[in-house]
């Protein structure tokens, strides 16, 4: 599986928006970096044109999936590879490439996915795991879609490990100071997750958008601690060359979080991170023409237009993947 974005700067640069692009309420949205131009609200992240046509299940339109207009059918093994897009509120986009099962996602389509309450047997290894993946891309994406500029660390003085925080403790703090933080500051985009010291208390991580007021979080802090110098709130600003990079940064720190709460916490249907509401575009899916993972980097170069020279980086003498990992 390939995962990449475009690198920062895109194709020649930001360049603002042309007036189609403004909304209604005034402010630009920032638009995605491609060579051949950019790309409205409305638009998909390519202009596929005619080279690609709906996909269907049992007679009836698969939303957001799109299948070559000269393709009949997966292989004899039922795979092929595909193309998974995410686009992000405030610019940019994820782009994903991996072979799947295209016959088995169909029969599921078809019976229209599984049925009854969730067991804790899922709890083996290879569940949780997968779970952990699904979760950590979530976070990844939200952090994103919220454009992040901020890490906040917010920690409790704690010695006797008989009162140290469960994670459910945690989670009721945090929501005590975030409501008492919007009746100061108004409500704000966040993504939280925990991480367990080697001593086995927590310390909670949160994604944030714009300076954090220490003067205004701390003393709410202290009050969810239960007084004045009982927790501590440390904010860092991400620096980087270029605003869409600052997210991506702060993405991939806060998400390898998510694996170390599921691989350490046993906590069975279980949230491991808390995060604000959000208005994300829906994925979306091309099934390509290539049979492996060169073939298929090679075709979706050609249609986004990327540039791999723009996703390297030279390190200590050495080329490195950058904006792009395996």
């Amino acid at each position: 599986m390939a995962r990449l974005w475009p690198p920062v700067g895109g194709h020649g640069g930001d360049i603002a928006p042309p007036p189609s692009e403004v909304r209604a309420g005034g402010g630009a949205k920032r638009p995605l970096d491609l060579i051949e131009g950019h790309l409205t609200d409305n638009s998909p992240p390519f202009q596929a044109g005619s080279s690609f046509r709906p996909g269907f299940s049992a007679g009836v339109l698969v939303k957001n999936w799109s299948f070559p207009t000269d393709w009949d059918g997966p292989g004899v093994d039922g795979q092929a590879q595909l193309l998974k897009i995410q686009e992000f509120e405030h610019g940019g986009y994820e782009a994903t490439i991996r072979r799947v099962d295209l016959a088995r996602i169909g029969r599921v389509m078809e019976f229209g996915g599984c049925r009854g309450k969730r067991e804790e047997r899922e709890q083996q290894h290879k569940h949780v795991m997968r779970a952990a993946g699904r979760a950590r891309r979530q976070v990844r994406h939200l952090v994103k879609n919220m454009a992040a500029t901020h890490l906040a660390t917010f920690t409790r003085r704690e010695s006797d490990p008989a009162a140290f925080w469960t994670a459910d403790d945690w989670g009721k703090a945090w929501d005590r100071l975030r409501r008492s933080a919007e009746r100061v500051i108004g409500s704000f985009p966040y993504v939280a997750i925990l991480e367990r010291h080697k001593k086995g208390n927590f310390h909670l991580h949160v994604a944030w958008c714009g300076r954090i007021n220490l003067n205004v979080i701390r003393p709410i802090w202290w009050a969810c601690c239960g007084g004045r110098g009982e927790g501590n709130v440390d904010a860092q600003h991400i620096k980087v060359r270029a605003g869409l990079e600052r997210s991506s940064r702060v993405a991939s720190y806060i998400s390898k979080y998510v694996s170390k709460m599921f691989a350490e916490t046993g906590r069975f249907n279980k949230k491991r991170y808390w995060c604000s509401r959000q208005s994300m575009a829906d994925v979306r899916r091309w099934v390509l023409r290539a049979g492996d993972l060169a073939g298929a980097m090679s075709e979706v170069k050609s249609m986004l237009g990327l540039d791999w020279g723009k996703f390297m980086r030279l390190n200590r003498g050495k080329l490195e993947p950058d904006h792009m990992f395996m």
